[in-house]
């Protein structure tokens, strides 16, 4: 089932018109200072797609 909701969402995320919604952005980690990678923007919002 996940593995559909995922398909799903990634349909509706290219209608919309998100065009790289695998890059990873580059953030600085407030504690250490140090530039990290975060999740990609479909990791952080697929569930907000399949509602």
């Amino acid at each position: 089932m996940r593995k559909l909701a995922r398909a799903i969402a990634r349909a509706k995320m290219q209608a919309e018109g998100v065009q790289h919604m695998n890059r990873r952005p580059m953030i600085i980690d407030p504690q250490t200072g140090a530039v990290k990678r975060a999740k990609s923007y479909f990791a952080m919002n697929w569930r907000n797609y399949v509602k």
